[in-house]
């Protein structure tokens, strides 16, 4: 399964792939990560930003280090991590 975070003009910005109920990987697209984290005021609202958005490329480490292997499906972490993000910086989470 596919998993995005896309901008309102329908640009992937995050593009997330299952391999398997227990594995995938995540790729933050920075020719739209870029023009996103320009138009964010300097100081700490681009460096949250930066730190969310490396959260996000991080995620299969997060989910194999913090347990959640063992409470849920990747494709319900995808889903429950990139929603938190996605409302967060008013992205649209997509999947097919």
């Amino acid at each position: 399964m596919n998993h995005y975070l896309r901008n309102t003009d329908n640009e992937t910005v995050v593009d997330a792939q299952t391999d398997s109920k227990k594995d995938f990987s995540v790729v933050v697209c920075i020719d739209t990560f870029g023009p996103m984290l320009l138009n964010v005021e300097r100081g700490m609202a681009a460096i949250h930003m930066i730190n969310e958005f490396t959260r996000v490329q991080e995620l299969r480490g997060v989910y194999f280090e913090g347990g959640d292997v063992k409470r849920m499906t990747a494709d319900e972490f995808l889903e429950v991590e990139l929603k938190k993000t996605a409302a967060k910086y008013g992205l649209t989470y997509v999947t097919d």
